[in-house]
């Protein structure tokens, strides 16, 4: 599997997020980490699709104190979970089809 994570990061604690979701998206292929500021992200699920990439998830939404920045509680946690769910996804969308 090879994907793209597109973040957005005011503080530093978006990074490790995507960092934490990259490690376990590393395990199952390539994975390239793009800032949103790079990225029209808007369109980029539309612009992936033409190029022949399919979103397998959607986005994930990841929270920080008001007081800090620091991630609350059990965030990095859930990110972890989600790029199992995006790598899970990814994997039963490219097994071939059973006859």
């Amino acid at each position: 599997m090879d994907g793209t994570v597109v973040y957005a990061s005011r503080y530093r604690n978006t990074r490790r997020i995507v960092e934490a979701i990259a490690g376990v998206l590393r395990s199952h292929g390539g994975v390239r980490l793009l800032p949103v500021e790079e990225a029209a992200a808007a369109g980029i699920a539309a612009r992936r699709r033409r190029s022949g990439a399919r979103v397998v998830e959607p986005e994930g939404s990841f929270l920080v104190t008001r007081q800090g920045p620091e991630l609350e509680p059990g965030q990095l946690e859930r990110a972890v979970a989600w790029a199992e769910t995006v790598a899970a996804a990814t994997a039963s969308a490219r097994a071939p089809a059973r006859a």
